[in-house]
């Protein structure tokens, strides 16, 4: 098995980040050769091998081409083989260069736009890796840090030539409270790439498609302490995707889980014939959507052994919480309007679905501010909005933030003899979910209960509805013909000395097949509570479900 340390440094002064593997600086040469015979400096001679996209010049697109060219031999200022002699940290117009016999003119004008992509590698044999430096990605010592508290962040590697199987190895050190940052691989065997992301509470493996959206494939429950270093690694081999910390496997899937439909008809882990025999365009990557990841001691081994002992398939449990957060306003008018709030007990409770009612948009009492979409921001988590009725200059209503790939969304109105109410459904590949924020009004509670049934109809799969119902007393009756109780029971409202209780999750079968209040609803329940916080008049409400459970029975 081939293992290379990857190397990586900081080039401050050009903007660029550099990381090598199995490299020794002292083998390149000294640009000392004179000027080709007939040229001068301010005269061209590019080969179109080098400058692959014609622009004139070499930046990080035609790095995969280079011999030994666009590199800080040993880390610092000093650009060897080549001069980089007005110090834009670009070879081409304003240099003159020695690359494999070619020059380059230096009488050109400098693109306009800024070249920003993270880390390109040469070839498989040596692993030089060079970009420019994104705001927010940082190599000192050894050392990569994606700070992702504000956006998402990805360094990536681009390579001509991949093995088929790969392991590539890293301490982690998550911190900046809730974090969220992986390892990505190119497998070449089916041209998929796979994402292996560690969170707070648990490791998740997903598939990365066209546009970068994610599709979890399976989770696992692990505790992350911030500031503590893990050593982290992902690999495919032998036709299996395997992640772990240490000598411990977090994740394992063989080819035949990645097929017949189970995530969507992937194909399985079987080679492809290819010409030449590799593919272009792989890519080994380190990413992060929230909190800082740092990555040290990066090494990558080429044809890793499978894992042994591959543990069981594990079942797929979602999170539920549903959460009335009162405008982002805390118990009374002495927290004043802060998102924090219900940022902070979201992110401490890490959902997978989270419902949320008494969500402004845009309106004054909230400073104008898209709660949802704040929300969403402080918690990694995609966020869906339905208006209940417009307010203070902007929306009021309910919303849902999750971080699993959405099918489809709807919103249906509700009635409220005070005011209108709302229904946001968001379908998932092997669930529906229901968020509502029902009426203060009795008979509008009832007629609501209906239209929510009549919506089951449109399902062929198990239905979660969430919500802050306003029945103190008669939940079963408003709902018992159909929907199950799955949460706590117990009170909610008001959050400092709870009395009733509003808030609810329940579930229901629209194909008949699991009846209301079976005891496989309440088998699959793994754990669930009423969160004694005071970040709004509402406690929030949480429920772990295992879905496999539920599935097999369907």
């Amino acid at each position: 098995m081939k293992k290379r340390p990857l190397r990586v440094e900081s080039l401050e002064e050009r903007q660029l980040l550099a990381v090598t593997a199995g490299f020794d600086a002292s083998a390149l040469p000294e640009p000392t050769a004179p000027a080709p015979a007939g040229y001068a400096v301010g005269d061209v001679y590019i080969a179109s091998t080098v400058d692959a996209d014609g622009d004139g010049f070499i930046g990080p697109s035609e790095l995969s081409y280079m011999s030994y060219a666009w590199f800080a031999a040993d880390g610092s200022e000093n650009w060897n083989p080549a001069s980089d002699l007005d110090g834009d940290g670009f070879i081409g117009p304003g240099d003159y260069a020695l690359l494999s016999s070619y020059w380059f003119k230096t009488n050109d004008r400098l693109p306009g736009e800024t070249k920003s992509y993270a880390i390109y590698p040469s070839d498989i044999s040596n692993w030089y890796l060079f970009g420019d430096k994104v705001s927010k990605v940082s190599a000192r010592g050894g050392t990569l840090s994606l700070d992702a508290r504000t956006e998402t962040l990805e360094a990536v590697c681009d390579y001509e030539e991949f093995a088929e199987n790969l392991r590539v190895t890293a301490d982690f050190t998550p911190s900046g409270g809730t974090f969220s940052a992986g390892i990505e691989l190119d497998v070449q065997e089916n041209g998929q790439r796979y994402y292996a992301e560690f969170q707070n509470e648990k490791a998740v493996l997903y598939l990365v498609g066209e546009g970068e959206e994610m599709t979890q494939l399976r989770s696992a429950k692990r505790h992350f302490e911030n500031s503590e270093t893990y050593t982290i690694w992902f690999q495919s081999a032998g036709g299996q995707l395997a992640c772990g910390i240490g000598e411990e496997t977090l994740l394992a899937i063989d080819g035949k889980h990645l097929s017949g439909g189970t995530v969507g008809g992937l194909p399985e882990l079987t080679p492809v014939p290819v010409d030449g025999g590799s593919l272009s365009g792989g890519m080994v990557g380190f990413y992060a959507s929230a909190g800082i990841g740092k990555f040290s001691n990066i090494t990558v081994e080429f044809d890793p052994d499978r894992v042994e002992n591959t543990p069981e398939e594990e079942p797929t449990i979602l999170r539920f919480v549903t959460f009335n957060i009162r405008a982002c306003q805390g118990l009374n008018s002495s927290y004043g309007v802060n998102p924090a709030l219900a940022g902070g007990v979201l992110n401490d409770l890490a959902p997978d679905v989270a419902g949320l009612q008494e969500v402004d948009r845009n309106t004054k009492r909230s400073g104008y501010v898209d709660q949802i979409t704040v929300l969403g921001e402080m918690t990694g988590l995609s966020p869906v909005y339905a208006k209940a009725i417009n307010y203070g200059g902007g929306e009021y209503g309910i919303g849902v933030l999750t971080g699993l790939p959405i099918v489809s969304t709807r919103r249906v109105s509700l009635p409220g003899a005070e005011e209108a109410r709302a229904l946001v459904e968001v379908e998932f590949d092997d669930f529906v979910l229901f968020n509502t924020h029902l009426s203060l009004t009795a008979s509008s509670r009832t007629e609501s209960a209906v239209i929510i049934k009549n919506e089951l109809a449109r399902y062929d799969k198990p239905v979660i509805l969430l919500g802050d119902m306003n029945e103190a007393t008669g939940i079963r009756s408003l709902f018992g013909d159909v929907w199950t109780v799955i949460g706590p029971v117990a009170p909610t409202f008001p959050a400092d000395s709870p009395t009733v209780q509003y808030d609810y999750v329940l579930i229901a079968d629209p194909t008949g097949a699991i009846s209301v209040n079976s005891p496989i609803w309440t088998d699959a329940v793994e754990e669930s509570g009423v969160v004694s916080v005071i970040a709004s008049d509402h406690r929030p409400v949480y429920v772990d479900l295992n879905l496999t459970k539920i599935l097999e029975n369907l």
